[in-house]
């Protein structure tokens, strides 16, 4: 059941009491993620950034003191607070669909590595290095690509896919994801508030014609001007489904107290059945 009084007014309290669980769930976790393969050392290591991202985020949101000329100003840098937050949103999504959308743990894997060769992919298409040392790095990398590459074709999930999909993973060596605003729909988010939530934290990372926003907004927000309540509640529903699913799968869930555990049920509540303007 709903509880009004957890979710009418998003806070910097509720903002502590979120990080504290994922801080209290990284302690209690991390024995469990010791000399143990890749795929399951990243689970913990996703809910490590995400909680960094939250952490970096609550503390800037409320400004920071900045000192020069015999004055003191506090500034409040809500671009960065956008594009962290987008990167928050992200890293979640990540680890839904890599780790809890697969049907099975074959198809884990099989995502796992996909993710990862994209990110050594990603690093080829630098040109022109001159510098020895990231010139090893790269040829290093090739190496782990070609690894990565056998991993992928021995899992039966490479074995389902259709001759023409299999072309394709040749050609460019990587398996093309969902969108993202399809992901978190399926993490439980609604639809609405995943494309508007989505949209919007996109154009804080990109350098388009979005950033004349950005740049004459920047003045405005300096003013002492609190944080969006709309990006809170993102915050916080994000939280709870990223706080839930790696409670239950780890076996941590009984470990949060009787208000963490509302806490959480409550912004699954709100994810599911709520707009981020409602």
């Amino acid at each position: 059941m709903l509880n009004i009084e957890l979710i009418k007014k998003p806070n910097q309290d509720h903002f502590k009491s979120f990080l504290a669980i994922c801080l209290k769930l990284i302690d209690l976790n991390s024995i469990k993620t010791k000399k143990i393969d890749p795929p399951m050392f990243y689970r913990q290591e996703m809910f490590v950034k995400f909680s960094y991202h939250l952490a970096t985020i609550i503390h800037i949101e409320k400004g920071i003191m900045i000192a020069f000329a015999g004055r003191s100003h506090r500034l409040y840098d809500y671009s960065s607070v956008n594009v962290l937050t987008r990167a928050l949103l992200e890293t979640f999504l990540t680890y839904y669909y890599v780790f809890c959308d697969a049907k099975d743990e074959d198809e884990s894997r099989f995502r796992y590595w996909n993710w990862w060769i994209d990110g050594l992919n990603s690093r080829q298409q630098v040109k022109n290095i001159k510098d020895p040392l990231l010139i090893g790095k790269l040829e290093n990398e090739r190496r782990d690509i070609d690894d990565c590459t056998v991993k992928i074709k021995s899992t039966k999930a490479y074995s389902r896919l259709s001759a023409p999909q299999k072309k394709e993973f040749e050609k460019k060596r990587k398996w093309i994801r969902p969108g993202w605003i399809d992901i978190a729909v399926k993490a439980g988010m609604k639809k609405s508030t995943a494309r508007h939530a989505y949209s919007y934290f996109s154009s804080y990372a990109h350098t388009n014609s979005l950033s004349i926003l950005q740049f004459s907004q920047a003045t405005i927000s300096n003013k002492g001007k609190e944080a969006n309540p709309n990006m809170l509640k993102l915050l916080f529903m994000v939280a709870a489904m990223f706080i839930d699913e790696f409670a239950k799968y780890f076996q941590l869930k009984d470990q949060l107290s009787e208000y963490e555990q509302e806490l959480v049920a409550n912004w699954l509540l709100v994810a599911k059945n709520m707009s981020v303007a409602e």
